[in-house]
């Protein structure tokens, strides 16, 4: 189907002529009462969703859903109200979500709809290397922790590396024999 015979069927399934020649020139109507969509619309009521508690045991949780409308369109079915949007949205705007702000979901009319800015998940950042005063005393568990986050990027180990270098050997060795990982110190020799 050509832009043209969307933009003809769209407005008149919503009985509003100026829509039809704001889709073809790509800008928003000067539309201000809500679009209804009276055609085919998605489903809606309580929906059964599958989740699973915080110990990983499924359970069902009945959620209300809302009906949007829908249409055919390039051989695949689209929400109207993003559909319209996006036909008379600026160039720009390629991924977003849309908020409705009339309370109707089913309205089609794209003032009725806010974009809200697509999440990006934050870059994780890096775990802080914790690097001991030399000048305090160390405890067995801080040398377990110090060998751990040194042994999970190293399979060897040098005294020399910046994370180890102020640790007390004395406290490194016994840690070493604790975790189990005391093949990994210089000097052992198999028993």
């Amino acid at each position: 189907m050509k832009l043209e015979t969307l933009a003809r069927r769209l407005a008149q399934r919503l009985q509003s002529p100026e829509l039809e020649t704001c889709i073809l020139e790509r800008r928003r109507p000067e539309i201000s009462h809500c679009l209804e969509w009276p055609g085919k619309k998605s489903r809606s009521g309580l929906v059964r969703k599958h989740m699973r508690d915080h110990n990983g045991r499924p359970y069902i949780h009945p959620i209300e859903v809302s009906a949007f409308g829908l249409i055919r369109f390039e051989g695949k079915e689209h929400y109207v109200h993003r559909l319209i949007y996006a036909l008379t949205a600026p160039e720009e705007l390629k991924e977003f979500r849309l908020k409705n702000v009339c309370g109707n979901t089913l309205c089609a009319n794209p003032n009725h709809w806010l974009p809200m800015e697509v999440a990006t998940p934050p870059e994780p950042e890096p775990e802080p290397i914790l690097i001991a005063d030399p000048d305090e005393d160390w405890t067995l568990d801080e040398a377990v922790e110090i060998l751990e986050m040194y042994l999970e990027t190293r399979e060897t180990l040098d005294f020399e590396d910046p994370l180890l270098i102020d640790a007390p050997r004395d406290l490194i060795r016994e840690a070493l024999i604790g975790m189990g990982k005391a093949h990994l110190l210089p000097d052992f020799t198999e028993p």
